[in-house]
């Protein structure tokens, strides 16, 4: 029997699944072990990575610096940072040598200023002798930095200004510069941050979402539009984006297959043109959020009321408003071949085509740890919820009199349902004692998505398992996620972290195996 017909064979065997997808998994950390012994600098956040194995390790989190201080290619910049950020998050106080090891690498001026921001973490404020150091002329490197970082929140910003903007004029500071145009940028001081973009050191350090936020607050609202798509690339980093993609590829092989492209059902052009229109609604949604939060004055709250506006009126509305209109290009196309499988399919790649963009900053703010549960949540919440209000529009389409109105009520329980969604995670009032819920919205999103599948399929087999695809998916994720990670922080940390989120994760992809088509799983 040739190996494809044996292979579609097989991936109805429950048995056969599990197999592969360990195997998968079990290849992913051979691959990680070789990873580690290539050479070149490991990409990604080295702050963020120190948060990470600080977190793996509370008893001693300044193990992560010394590690970090053992990496001469390491920006000292970055060091400093991340023991100042450690000692915010953990209670033991560093060791008052914890940098006597960087006069090595650079210099035994770089160690005392060092050793004195740790004190200065002790004491939760500059020591004497950090100020005076900082206080040379010609300035001492690293000096005003770490003085700008030990400075309590309650002193004068304009103290940390000084230090930033004297440490900024020195050669190679260009994280100096970059937390000056920060700081100024979260504490609105816009004549500042214009004055220092006449300065060649600066310009390219002002990103465009700062132009975009001065833009909104003169109601430039065309400047703003203009700008939107810049935010995009801020600091955009190779490996979350590479991880992110390969996230969207896996759930594109998913809708393709379950939209059975091969035998004529959805169009494989169409659904790549809807991914390209999703990921294009990525400025349209931060244009919204500049008209929200300098237009109607909506912005975030941990309360439980204003959040609760914030979050359905904000981000689900904005979001699936954005998704609606870049969806419109494809509808017409839709309308015309007038089949329900592929207007859920190809709009629900309108809503993967926006979760792989949006995946991109979080990967890059958690080195990827979260790429298992937003492939078994955010990615298909986004997919779902674009699919429905897509194939709610195509059906007014269709049927105007009686449907019309369905569409817009679709419409707007998405977005409330959204907004909740993420609400019940993010609000301290809800995600406390009531999360669960979270989950139960995300169920219920679940369950209409392939309820509609199942309809509009009209229960048709598969040569192929639908759950092959979708669990191979999976551990392809997993195993790209844990080869990323382990060239990262190693392996024993990245194991530690990916098993919380598979932990997390494992209801979601139990339930969707339960309800996919030809579920391997008994109700």
């Amino acid at each position: 029997m040739p190996w494809p017909d044996n292979l579609a064979r097989r991936s109805h065997d429950p048995g056969f699944l599990w197999r592969v997808a360990i195997g998968i998994v079990a290849a992913g950390f051979v691959v990680s072990l070789l990873v580690r012994w290539l050479p070149g600098e490991r990409a990604g956040d080295p702050m963020v990575r120190a948060l990470l194995q600080a977190s793996s390790s509370p008893q001693d989190p300044w193990a992560a610096v010394r590690q970090m201080l053992a990496e001469p290619n390491l920006s000292y910049y970055d060091i400093l940072h991340s023991a100042w950020m450690i000692g915010a998050v953990y209670d033991p106080p560093p060791p008052a040598d914890l940098f006597d090891t960087a006069a090595g690498a650079w210099g035994q001026e770089a160690a005392d200023v060092g050793n004195e921001l740790a004190l200065s973490i002790a004491d939760k404020e500059p020591t004497p002798d950090l100020r005076r150091i900082a206080a040379v002329r010609p300035p001492v490197p690293y000096a005003n930095y770490a003085l700008a970082l030990s400075l309590p929140e309650a002193t004068d910003p304009q103290e940390a200004y000084d230090a930033l903007r004297v440490e900024g004029g020195l050669p190679n500071a260009e994280p100096a510069r970059q937390m000056l145009v920060d700081e100024l940028i979260a504490n609105d001081r816009w004549d500042e941050l214009t004055e220092l973009a006449g300065s060649p050191d600066y310009r390219s350090l002002i990103p465009y979402y700062a132009i975009a936020s001065r833009a909104a607050e003169r109601g430039d609202w065309l400047t703003v539009l203009r700008l939107s798509p810049h935010t995009l690339v801020h600091r955009l980093e190779t490996g979350p984006a590479v991880l992110a993609g390969f996230t969207g590829l896996c759930w594109l092989a998913f809708l393709l297959h379950a939209g059975r492209f091969r035998e004529g059902g959805v169009s494989w052009l169409l659904c790549i043109v809807a991914v390209a229109l999703g990921a294009c609604s990525i400025p349209l949604t931060h244009f919204f959020i500049y008209y929200q939060e300098y237009g109607w004055g909506l912005e975030a709250s941990n309360e439980l009321l204003p959040g609760l506006k914030y979050y359905i009126l904000g981000v689900g509305l904005r979001e699936e408003l954005a998704k609606l209109i870049l969806m419109l290009p494809v509808i017409p196309v839709l309308v015309y071949k007038r089949s329900e499988l592929q207007a859920l399919f190809v709009c629900a790649c309108v809503g993967l085509g926006f979760a792989i963009v949006e995946n991109i900053g979080y990967f890059g703010g958690d080195l990827g740890t979260s790429s298992i549960g937003r492939l078994t949540t955010a990615n298909f919440m986004h997919m779902s919820l674009t699919g429905l209000v897509g194939l709610s529009v195509c059906r007014a389409c269709w049927h105007p009199k009686s449907l019309g109105p369905e569409a817009v009520a679709v419409f707007c329980v998405a977005a409330i349902l959204h907004g909740l969604y993420d609400a019940f995670i993010a609000l301290p009032a809800l995600s406390t004692d009531w999360d669960i819920i979270g989950s139960f919205i995300f169920l219920a999103m679940v369950f209409q998505f392939f309820r509609e599948f199942r309809g509009a399929n009209h229960n048709q087999t598969y040569r192929l398992s639908v759950s092959f695809t979708f669990t191979v998916g999976v551990a392809l994720v997993t195993s790209a996620t844990y080869v990323y990670l382990s060239s990262q922080v190693g392996q024993m940390m990245a194991l530690r972290l990916l098993t919380m989120d598979l932990v997390g994760s494992a209801v979601m992809v139990y339930l969707f195996l339960r309800e996919a088509p030809e579920s391997l799983i008994d109700a």
